[in-house]
């Protein structure tokens, strides 16, 4: 009998913020279904104070990557699948066999979900001895999947069993934070963007604080502006907007040219390449929109890949080439956004950069070349691990849905009226009572009546 494969444990940067441990202290764990299916990635958050006052502090991280993680749920329900085009994603409609067959993994995850807890769990329990008094609640994101409903509105189901997920690990499960957001007219994302402002925006309270703007280099670079936090309530002009695809191009290059399934992120032939001026220039017009808002496919590359296919020579001699245009094609949209479209009364003073692409130092090359005067780093350097960063999110959603705060906005999500997101899985009694302990503390927060305007 072969062993098990146990989530790979990784202790995170303690003491980011520089506060010492108080009674004020909570903790929460978060969890994140990458988008590729393959992994759970897992973050245990220590926050100091409540609402939008808190101090968000990563831990420890954990990633749980094996055959059971992949198998847990169908490939042709994820709508993020990198192995999907958009427009299959677009058309998946569900049978009645197959809502059925759906019902199955969401005990898997379960089970899956608690291995990923455990040591998170450990690692508290290390550090308090066996008082877990202050761990609150696990928040789940992107446990399920985005389909067409009738009407043809994007929706998201979600397929995990927190109830007994709740069971296993003894804590609260609160999830489907798009659900809420869809049903007062949202488009059900992008959620996250509210923990990463949370855990990465300037908590200075002085003149002169830092805008930031988070760059995630995944299927569709997206840019997320982060404004200066305030602790009254999310500003207006907290944004995440779609901007080009990147990874989803350059996979389909890969099937077109290189008959490989995906990019390596890790390549450098691109750096020995020329950019062809010719084919950025047809991308551009069969691509001619500025950014988009979120949506759960991204933005449709095959037009890019039609201009591949159809190409007046054979590129199949030129990939390097090919590679090359695309990276300075997306990096060129990347740039013009953050100069054009972005407010030009509040400039980003920092870029984040974060996702499976960051590592490609080519991308954050050009982007530096072309950002003269705006410090470019990678989000790693602030202590919010990239690969868990949508975890770390996950677990500062159940903080502010504990603490009853809205965690949406109409610039963000489109939602007409901002509401607590997620929905809440009952932990045993003695968690459950520190839940309910701080939810019934949640007073409504006092504004000038310039603000409630």
């Amino acid at each position: 009998m072969t062993s098990r494969p146990v989530p790979d444990l990784r202790i995170g940067s303690a003491g980011h913020s520089g506060f010492t441990e108080c009674p004020s202290n909570r903790y929460f764990v978060g969890l994140h279904r990458e988008a590729s299916g393959k992994a759970i990635h897992g973050a245990l958050v220590r926050t100091w104070g409540f609402g939008l006052q808190a101090v968000p502090d990563v831990i420890a991280v954990t990633r749980l990557q094996n055959a059971r993680v992949a198998a847990a749920l169908p490939t042709f329900t994820a709508a993020s699948e990198r192995s999907a085009t958009p427009s299959e994603r677009r058309t998946t409609n569900l049978s009645i066999d197959t809502w059925a067959s759906l019902r199955r993994p969401a005990v898997e995850l379960a089970e899956l979900s608690a291995e990923v807890t455990a040591p998170l769990v450990g690692r508290l329990g290390a550090r308090h001895g066996a008082d877990l008094s202050a761990l609150r609640a696990v928040g789940a994101t992107n446990f399920g999947h985005w389909v067409h409903d009738p009407l043809g509105r994007w929706d998201f189901q979600p397929t995990l069993d927190s109830a007994l997920l709740a069971k296993l690990t003894g804590i609260t499960i609160i999830d489907d934070f798009p659900g809420r957001d869809q049903a007062h007219g949202g488009r059900g994302g992008p959620c996250e963007a509210t923990g990463l402002w949370m855990m990465l925006s300037d908590r200075a309270i002085l003149p002169g604080r830092i805008i930031r703007a988070v760059i995630d280099l995944a299927e569709t670079a997206r840019v997320t502006l982060l404004p200066p936090r305030q602790p009254i309530q999310l500003p207006s002009h907290l944004q995440c907007r779609q901007v080009v695809p990147l990874l989803s191009l350059l996979d389909g290059l890969a099937r077109i040219l290189l008959r490989q399934p995906q990019f390596d992120v890790n390549e450098q032939q691109a750096i020995q390449g020329r950019s062809l001026n010719e084919l950025a220039a047809a991308w551009d017009r069969v691509l001619p929109g500025g950014p988009t808002t979120w949506s759960p496919d991204g933005i449709d590359v095959e037009p890019l890949l039609d201009v591949v296919r159809n190409w007046h020579v054979s590129l199949v001699e030129q990939v390097t080439d090919v590679f090359c245009t695309a990276i300075h094609w997306s990096s060129r949209r990347l740039v013009d956004y953050l100069r054009r479209d972005l407010p030009q009364s509040q400039p980003v003073g920092q870029i984040l950069l974060a996702g499976p692409a960051r590592v490609h130092g080519f991308i954050a090359h050009l982007l530096t070349q072309q950002l003269p005067g705006i410090e470019v780093m990678r989000a790693d350097d602030f202590g919010v691990t990239s690969e868990c960063w949508e975890a770390i999110a996950a677990a500062i959603l159940a903080m502010l849905h504990v603490d009853q705060v809205p965690a949406n906005t109409y610039a963000l999500t489109g939602v007409e009226t901002p509401r607590v997101l997620g929905r809440i899985s009952p932990g045993p009694p003695g968690n459950w009572h520190g839940v309910l302990a701080d939810m019934a503390r949640t007073l409504p927060e006092k504004m000038t009546l310039r603000s409630a305007i």
